[in-house]
């Protein structure tokens, strides 16, 4: 099974609007996360640091760039 990329997950947790091409998209990682506690239990790091962060960054789209740079290597090491 493949799992969501860290580039995904950045793009899901930090949604403010839904697109048409956003509605695929969770459809896409909601489906795999039914079947996939790794991915859960990475989506649920990356919310609450994302959270974290919109209380400290001035845009949503900062908030977005410093989860990327904080959370995409942790995310790959598995952590």
């Amino acid at each position: 099974m493949e799992h969501v990329s860290v580039e995904k997950i950045i793009e899901f947790v930090s949604l403010d609007r839904l697109s048409e091409s956003d509605l695929a998209m969770t459809r896409e990682v909601n489906t795999h996360l039914c079947d996939c506690a790794d991915c859960r239990r990475r989506v649920r790091a990356a919310q609450a640091l994302y959270d974290a962060l919109l209380t400290e960054c001035k845009t949503r789209e900062s908030a977005r760039q410093r989860l990327g740079s904080e959370l995409g290597e942790t995310l790959e090491r598995g952590i």
